[in-house]
């Protein structure tokens, strides 16, 4: 029995290089910056929520990717910057 598809891809966990799994992560948010950190060993995202910057870490991209989606979801704004000053 196979393993369920994730969040980020369809392939079993280390199939993919770091390299290959940011492309994925910012091709599905091109609005976040994303990048794996090579001494810490875990994935970033520095994404736009309420017209300020917040900064996530997670263990791998599978994590990531969910902790994205749920910033977004909480702040109802689908995560875009706002413009203007408040």
């Amino acid at each position: 029995m196979s393993a369920p598809p994730t969040l980020i891809d369809p392939w079993p966990p280390g199939a993919l290089s770091e390299a290959q799994l940011t492309v994925i992560l910012r091709r599905r948010f091109p609005d976040t910056v994303l990048w794996f950190g090579p001494y810490t060993r875990h994935w970033w995202a520095m994404l736009p929520v309420r017209g300020r910057w917040r900064l996530i870490e997670a263990a791998d991209p599978e994590e990531l990717t969910g902790a994205v989606l749920s910033a977004r979801a909480r702040a109802g704004d689908g995560g875009l910057p706002r413009t203007g000053r408040r």
